[in-house]
């Protein structure tokens, strides 16, 4: 009996180490060369580049990014209004936001801006993520989309900015693992079948 219980054990710790092992973190990237819109064109809201999400990712880990966006209109600044911004976007909704860079004036310099979801943005995301119903198989995608300020003689540029996202996918057991539960598995038959050999 002994025997069977420590087959038994083994086989449990097998189990749950199967279904952890193989936690993987992807990364994916998206860019363009530059954006560039003036207000006098009369767009409010627009995609600037995307990564499109799949029902396998499970939790964002970082959301990162940079760029040089900057205004350099004749008009007054007004960088809250005149801005980029990333949106977890699903069809034409936006189910959450946060601003990216904004069109920031400061002569002919054209400054880097950094951006990272900061803990408690990053909480909201993955809470958005969570909602999602994906039996309906929408068309999910994280994206940098562009607000340019609607004052004329503003207009808003960004040199090559970059969004870059982390997210774990759905666990799936490894094969190793998977046939190591097999072999455990096995064992718990074999003994079992030695017992009733004995008491027979």
């Amino acid at each position: 009996m002994s025997s069977f219980k420590s087959t038994f054990a083994s086989l449990a710790f097998l189990a749950a180490f199967s279904t952890c092992a193989s936690a993987t973190i992807v990364t994916q990237s998206a860019t363009v060369d530059r954006y560039d819109r003036s207000a006098s064109r009369g767009i409010k809201d627009e995609r600037v580049l995307g990564v499109f999400i799949t029902p396998g990712i499970r939790t964002f880990t970082a959301v990162t990014g940079r760029s040089r966006t900057f205004d350099q209109g004749w008009g007054a600044s007004d960088p809250a209004s005149n801005y980029l911004y990333v949106a977890l976007r699903q069809g034409n909704r936006n189910l959450w936001t946060d601003t990216f860079a904004e069109g920031v004036r400061e002569g002919t310099r054209q400054p880097l801006q950094d951006y990272r979801t900061s803990v408690s943005k990053l909480s909201d995301l993955n809470a958005a993520l969570r909602a999602i119903d994906w039996s309906r198989n929408p068309i999910v995608e994280l994206q940098l989309r562009a607000h340019p300020a609607p004052s004329r003689g503003q207009e808003l540029h960004s040199v090559t900015p970059v969004l870059t996202v982390s997210s774990r996918q759905a666990e799936v057991p490894e094969p190793a693992s998977s046939a190591m539960l097999g072999i455990g598995l096995l064992g718990v038959i074999l003994a079992r079948r030695r017992r009733d050999a004995s008491a027979a």
